[in-house]
């Protein structure tokens, strides 16, 4: 029961956070050291909130948090082992024991953990999200400067160079630029689909940035990014 409950609550969202290809602004040094770490739990960091616990859901859905508190003290902590696969690991808490593997205990925890799930799916809502990203094969018209939030420069793209890179700002082929953090730029490399920069360019640079290719794609429930379409300029 707890690893399904890991698996509807928490998984999805920690194989995102998890994923580097998911990183659209630079990694914060917490998730660095998430990332590296070889057993991850999902209350482990402060840079993880499960979809359940760090937003209002499951208060709309009518998820009782304190019946949630009472499952995860008679059930196992679920983790993973980020050296080995996603192999589940489970951390059990000093009130694991056979006191507590009782009739009771047993009905209540599959009672609540069913009626969590059927409440979480949110099959009052008639409609679902899909997650639309683009990536674009750029060209500099000139030179192009990048810079961190401090203004210091930590990137020139020269005049003609070609890049991969996501532009979150560009929307249906038109910039939708009302603040400098709009002015924002990833960069890949063309050869190994690395991403190897991300920085900000001053107002009005925009208009160095030649889009050659476009790639959309969206993610499933699982965090995997899929094709949807590719034109090219």
């Amino acid at each position: 029961m707890a690893v399904l409950k890991f698996q509807v609550f928490d998984e999805s969202l920690l194989r995102i956070k998890l994923d580097s290809r998911s990183d659209f602004t630079p990694p914060s040094e917490e998730i660095k050291i998430l990332r590296s770490s070889k057993n991850i739990f999902p209350d482990q960091s402060d840079v993880w909130f499960s979809d359940l616990y760090a937003r209002t859901k499951f208060l709309e859905r009518g998820i009782n948090r304190d019946l949630m508190s009472k499952f995860e003290d008679f059930t196992a902590k679920v983790g993973i082992n980020n050296a080995k696969e996603w192999k589940y690991v489970l951390k059990h808490s000093h009130n694991w024991g056979e006191l507590n593997w009782t009739r009771e205990i047993a009905i209540f925890c599959f009672d609540f953990l069913i009626d969590a799930i059927i409440k979480y799916q949110g099959k009052d809502y008639g409609v679902r999200q899909k997650w639309i990203i683009e990536k674009h094969k750029i060209r500099t018209t000139d030179e192009l400067k990048l810079y961190n939030k401090n203004h210091v420069l930590v990137y020139t793209m020269p005049k003609g160079e070609e890049r991969y890179a996501s532009e979150l700002s560009r929307i249906d082929d038109k910039w939708e630029i009302y603040d400098p953090n709009d002015r924002f730029l990833s960069l890949y490399n063309v050869d190994d689909d690395k991403k190897e920069v991300w920085g900000y360019f001053d107002e009005g640079e925009e208009n160095k940035i030649e889009f050659l290719e476009t790639q959309r794609f969206t993610q499933d429930e699982n965090g995997n990014w899929s094709l949807i379409n590719k034109t090219n300029k």
